[in-house]
Order: structure tokens, then C-alpha cells, then sequence
């Protein structure tokens, strides 16, 4: 049960190291300089490529679908997606529990265990949770969420209003108003004073301000991309970013806000941040990559909630992420196929209003960053670990069991070849997606072997593990005072 890995430029805390580590039982004994290593004529040669802390997805929701979707398609989507992760270097899932096909009142802690227990049997990568507070009942439930590991609680701030949001028809989801989102953030303020390790999440949007933009789009005809970002502007993000952020400072709330997407909101992180609120940015790989203004290339495929905005955005947001300013990235991945993104007209253009919002997105977050954060030198490869890392393991209580190599730690893993290179074609993904917004661009800088708590999961670009390896990793137990 001895796992040694040597000749590779190691990232540590201390710096980037020339040599390898050693593993026993999926723990981490020992990193060092190559003369250090144990003489293993099995140790896996890293032939001088990067050695990085196996990435963490902070931001996936695992098994989601349109609202005809079943909970086969949860089971099922454990092994799928998770292959397809581990091959591309994840080796732990963060996945939001909720929405369809999980029924919007269901209680949660019942189902979460249903969750657990899927994914244990099935996945190739450690995995833990966020929960939706989409009811009155749910907010009841943060007690006993917390204690079972959960690590953050997520709301849909003011978004997916009934009756004025569309898309609410489309994917199940429980809007939350300023009174939900005070009452749950004093709840979770509370639970972290007794030693909880959760987060308040937020998704912000302004429904009533889309609601008003979509339907004069709507009557002028508009069906391409640019007016999906038209109709959801930055203003609709930044308005319900700083009254969370408000309600957040006021009862020592530490606030997550997910998937950002504008301008305004990173400035408004910088602030606050500098006035003493815990306030933590999110990005998605696809927002660093793609801008409203690409429907001839690819047509209602980057549909997603928040929209993709300007080329003006994009480019604040890599300056947010190289400033430390935005601390994570996911992915927000959703693996639609191809038949159910198009949506009832089943067309790729012109069809922005009927396609289904969301994509897949976990097969390419370390190669994106490699290719655009990387190779041009926005990044180094201790960005990149900082970033995937060590940054999601702090802000959701997995530290220091993930995100580093260091003596104690999970023998989570991923070798990196900076040169290797890979088209997205139908050759490339492992997990359920048949369609891409990356189809036919060239990465460069791919993950080739990964290992999860010292069980190597991908040898060389092969799937050599098996399904149910990976474990559920809640947030470090704490036993509530007694009252």
C-alpha cells in the first residue's frame, strides 16, 4: 500500500521542489528531493512534469437535469462524471444537492444520505457537498446538515422568481428572499461560532430586473446569445451581491459568492474584502474563456445563469483571479446531452430562449488554465494549486486533508505535461457530455496521471481505477455545545 512518486517538479507550501513523495495507506509520509526517495523499482516516474495537489471542483451539480429528469439519472451520473473528472485531474467533487429531479420540498437530510450512499458506490473521486436552502423547512435542517459534513449552503438570491423567471419551468429551483437569506446567514453565523466549517452561498441575480429586459428582447425578436446577456446585465448580479454582502457583514456571515460574472462584482469583493467582511470570490472556467458576442460560433451552447458577459468582464475577472481577489474556480457543471441543451426546437442558432441553461464543464478546468492561464504567464503552476486546490480545501473545511501535498495529507495527486496537447473531440471526454463550447479548440497542458488517496486513478492518460474508490469528505466534524 506503498505509493512513491519521484523526478517531478513538486508544488508544496514551501515552494516548488525537485524530487517526489512517498504515500502509505493513502497519507502522505513524506516529500522530498529525489535522494530522499525510497529505491521502488514500481515508484512512478514524473520524467521532470509538474506535481500538483489533486484539484478540487468547488462548484458541480452532479446528476442534474431538465425537470423530467429521474433519479436514475443521479446514480447513474456518479460514475459517469466522476470518471470523466479524475482523467482530467479532479480528485475531489464538490456537488451542489438539489433541484431537479430532486423533488423542491423534499427535506434534505434524508436525501443527502441517498446522495452519499450513490456516490459511494460509484465514484472515482472523494466527494462532499452543498445543500439548497429552498424552504422554511430546509433552514430547519442546518443544524443537522452541518453536523453530517456539509459545507456550504447555497441561495438563489432573488433568482428564479416564480413567475417572472422562465427558466424556473425549465430547472427546479426554490427562489430566496432578503428574509430567507438573513434567517439562514444568522443560522450559519451561529453554527460557525460552536465550530462548524460551512459557508454562505449565493447566487445572485435580480429576477424582477430580468423578468422586465427579457420580455422587451422577447418582442424585438431577439433569439441570439448577446441578448441572453442583455437581458440578465451586470447590474442584476451586482445589485443582489452587495445587499448579501451587507446582510453578511452584519451578522458575521462569511459570505461565498458563486460564479461571478462581472466587472462590478469583482470591485465590489476588492472592497468589501478591504473593509473586513469574509467575503469569497467564485469564478467558472467557461467565463474566462467565452463573451456574449459569440453566437455565429457557437449558438445557444454557452447559454448559462449568470449570463457570459463582455470581453470587458472576462478580462477583469483574470485580473480578479491573478490579484487573489476571486480565490476559486469551478466549473457549474451540468452533463446535459446534446438532445436536451437544444430543448424542444432542437436547433443549435437563433434559439436562445427554448435552449436549456447550463453545461458541462469539470473535463476542462486544469486544461483551460493551462492553456489561458499558464502557457501565455498569467499564472504559475503554484497559482494554479493555490487556486484548485488549496483555496476550495480552506473555504470548505477540507484543509489541510486536501489540497496540498505535505506529511499528513490525502496522497491526492495530479501529474502535468505543460506541452502535452489535446482537441476537444468526441475522443476527448470520459464522462456523459456529447457537445461542447470547447469543440475543436486545442489545449495545451494535460493532466496525464492522477491519483486519489494513493490509488492511482489515471496511469498515462488511462482509466485504471474503479468506480467506488472515492469517499465522502465532509468538513471537519464538530460537536455542537451542549445547551
Amino acid at each position: 500500500m506503498e505509493l512513491v512518486v519521484k523526478n517531478g517538479l513538486v508544488v508544496t507550501p514551501a515552494g516548488v521542489i525537485r524530487g517526489g513523495l512517498v504515500a502509505e495507506e493513502g497519507i502522505i509520509t513524506h516529500v522530498g528531493a529525489d535522494a530522499t526517495m525510497p529505491d521502488r523499482a514500481d515508484a512512478i516516474d514524473a520524467e521532470g512534469k509538474w506535481v500538483i495537489p489533486g484539484i478540487i471542483d468547488p462548484h458541480t451539480h452532479i446528476g442534474v437535469g431538465p425537470n423530467t429528469a429521474t433519479m436514475d439519472r443521479v446514480r447513474s451520473s456518479w460514475a459517469t462524471e466522476s470518471r470523466g473528472a479524475a482523467h482530467k485531474g479532479i480528485t475531489t467533487i464538490i456537488s451542489f444537492h438539489g433541484g431537479s429531479p430532486w423533488p423542491l420540498r423534499e427535506p434534505n437530510v434524508p436525501a443527502l444520505e441517498q446522495q452519499i450512499t450513490w456516490a459511494e458506490e460509484a465514484s472515482y473521486t472523494d466527494f462532499a457537498f452543498h445543500v439548497f436552502m429552498e424552504t422554511a423547512e430546509h433552514l430547519a435542517e442546518q443544524r443537522a446538515l452541518a453536523e453530517r459534513g456539509v459545507v456550504g449552503f447555497k441561495h438563489f438570491y432573488t433568482a428564479y422568481k416564480p413567475g417572472r423567471d422562465a427558466t424556473a419551468d425549465q430547472i427546479s429551483i426554490g427562489y430566496t428572499d432578503d428574509g430567507m437569506l438573513y434567517e439562514s446567514f444568522a443560522n450559519i453565523a451561529a453554527l460557525r461560532r460552536e465550530g462548524a466549517n460551512v459557508m454562505g452561498m449565493i447566487h445572485a441575480e435580480d429576477a424582477d430586473i430580468c423578468a422586465v429586459l427579457e420580455a422587451k428582447l422577447k418582442e424585438d425578436g431577439r433569439t441570439d446569445l448577446a441578448a441572453w446577456a442583455e437581458g440578465r446585465p451586470n447590474v442584476a448580479c451586482l445589485i443582489r451581491s452587495q445587499a448579501a454582502g451587507e446582510i453578511a457583514r452584519v451578522l458575521g456571515c462569511p459570505l461565498y459568492i458563486v460564479h461571478i460574472t462581472t466587472a462590478e462584482e469583482v470591485e465590489l469583493v476588492r472592497r468589501l474584502r478591504a473593509e473586513g467582511v469574509s467575503i469569497y470570490g467564485e469564478t467558472v472556467v467557461h467565463y474566462l474563456t467565452h463573451t456574449m458576442d459569440m453566437e455565429e460560433r457557437h449558438g445557444c451552447y454557452p447559454k448559462v445563469i449568470p449570463s457570459i458577459k463582455s470581453e470587458a468582464d472576462r478580462q477583469a475577472l483574470w485580473r480578479g483571479l491573478i490579484d487573489g481577489t476571486l480565490t476559486t474556480v469551478g466549473t457549474d457543471h451540468c452533463a446535459y446531452t446534446k438532445e436536451e441543451k437544444l430543448g424542444p426546437s432542437g436547433r443549435q442558432f437563433g434559439n436562445i430562449w427554448d435552449s436549456l441553461p447550463g453545461m458541462p464543464g469539470m473535463e476542462y478546468l486544469l486544461p483551460a488554465l493551462m492553456t489561458f492561464g499558464v502557457r501565455p504567464g498569467l499564472l504559475s503552476m503554484e497559482d494554479v494549486a493555490r487556486i484548485c486546490s488549496s483555496n476550495p480545501a480552506r473555504r470548505f473545511g477540507l484543509y489541510p486533508r486536501k489540497g496540498v501535498l505535505a506529511v499528513g495529507s490525502d496522497a491526492d495527486l495530479v501529474i502535468v505535461d505543460p506541452d502535452a496537447l489535446a482537441t476537444v473531440n468526441e475522443d476527448y471526454h470520459r464522462g456523459l457530455t456529447d457537445w461542447s463550447i470547447y469543440e475543436g479548440w486545442e489545449f495545451q497542458g494535460m493532466p496525464e496521471t492522477t491519483v486519489v488517496r494513493g490509488e492511482v486513478m489515471v496511469d498515462r492518460g488511462v482509466i485504471v481505477g474503479t468506480p467506488g474508490h472515492g469517499t465522502y469528505v465532509g468538513a471537519a466534524a464538530y460537536a455542537p455545545r451542549a445547551a
